[in-house]
């Protein structure tokens, strides 16, 4: 089936009281996220607080890791090829010429009949090219006997075989995970470039809407969706620039989508046809309406846009189905959490916080018209 452009589609302003003409596919709306997102510019951390960023630019090791050659297990340094025939019923005996510990290196080399007593982590010493684990030696009076035949290597980390210098250890655009910090402090790494964090404003309407712990009238609802969208922000990488419950005022929530400071702006609820959605003719009104109603159940009245009445910063789209709830069948991928963060695509390789272009770019602040689940019990 061919279906509209978005800037067919945005050419109606105003659609209160008119029903939905038609409804994009929710591959149109991928389509145009793909189409608008753009990386935000890059700023330095410290490793210690990197888990959780977006990569800016790619990571080259430093060093080798390991750096020298090194035990990897308590036990005793030697030539391996002077335990052939060791066993229980044959221990080859071996003079102990030193201790070797980690961050301190055995002064000297073993020589033959000889072994060192080495602990994991420490440097291989000079002369020995395997190590005898301590379960499979006893050690008296200066000599140690050992009952395992070891090989060329065994039980020894060599250097460089963990990652080469040179070697590219992490890509652009990953969501650093909590070991990916761990890896980049053992490269002696302790700035990381990453992308800035995208800052979120937080938009809804409904005259309807009490905060919880509020008095509430008989015929209004408590706000489910500003916590479940604080939540799925902070989780994502974003920041909150601001949240502002503004009823069904159009004047209030016109000056929501064009005031600076944000990145995205997610408005909740107001987002169908009826007498009071405002937020799709406002939209189209201060920028542009890209996609308005999706074929997707629950949350159909929803859909992505661009602020265009400032200069600063960002072209970022988000999936629409911010406030859907999570019931049907399909609902498991195009779910609340798809708000800010992509899913079931690339979601690892460009996680939702790439998508802001630099302030110089002269961009336009993305919004998204989200369906409120909380604000009726029936979807369209």
């Amino acid at each position: 089936m061919q279906h509209p452009t978005p800037a067919t589609r945005a050419t109606v302003t105003d659609v209160r009281m008119q029903g939905f003409r038609q409804r994009s596919e929710v591959d149109d709306v991928l389509a145009w996220v793909d189409a608008n997102a753009t990386p935000l510019p890059a700023t330095v951390v410290d490793v210690d607080v990197a888990s959780g960023r977006v990569l800016a630019e790619a990571v080259r090791a430093p060093i080798d890791v390991p750096a020298f050659d090194r035990s990897s297990m308590d036990g005793y340094a030697l030539a391996g090829a002077e335990t052939h025939g060791a066993s229980d019923y044959n221990p080859l005996s071996f003079e102990v010429t030193g201790q070797a510990l980690p961050g301190r290196a055995y002064e000297g080399a073993v020589g033959s009949g000889c072994a060192v007593r080495v602990m994991t982590g420490a440097p291989l010493p000079q002369g020995a090219d395997a190590v005898v684990p301590a379960e499979y030696a006893q050690e008296r009076d200066g000599r140690v006997e050992i009952t395992l035949a070891v090989g060329t290597g065994k039980h020894v980390g060599a250097r460089g075989e963990d990652i080469r210098r040179g070697d590219v250890v992490l890509a652009p655009r990953r969501k650093l995970r909590a070991q990916d910090a761990g890896l980049l402090a053992s490269l002696g790494i302790a700035r990381v470039p990453v992308l800035e964090q995208p800052r979120v404003r937080i938009v809804v309407t409904g005259n309807e809407i009490v905060a919880a712990g509020d008095a509430k009238g008989a015929y209004q609802i408590y706000d489910a969706n500003s916590p479940m969208l604080r939540g799925v922000v902070t989780r994502d990488g974003g920041v909150v620039e601001g949240h502002h419950r503004l009823g069904d005022d159009p004047g209030r929530i016109r000056a929501a989508l064009t005031a600076p400071g944000a990145d995205v702006i997610l408005v909740s609820g107001g987002s169908s046809v009826g007498t009071e959605d405002h937020a799709p003719r406002l939209l189209a009104e201060v920028g542009e309406l890209a996609i308005h109603g999706v074929a997707m159940r629950p949350s159909s009245p929803a859909g992505p846009g661009a602020s265009a009445t400032r200069s600063y910063s960002c072209s970022r789209a988000i999936r629409s189905r911010a406030c859907a709830r999570t019931t049907s069948s399909r609902g498991a991928r195009y779910d609340c959490a798809a708000v800010v963060r992509r899913t079931g695509r690339t979601a690892r390789a460009r996680p939702w916080s790439v998508a802001r272009s630099s302030r110089r770019s002269g961009a336009s602040t993305t919004v998204a018209c989200v369906s409120s689940a909380t604000r009726s019990s029936r979807s369209r």
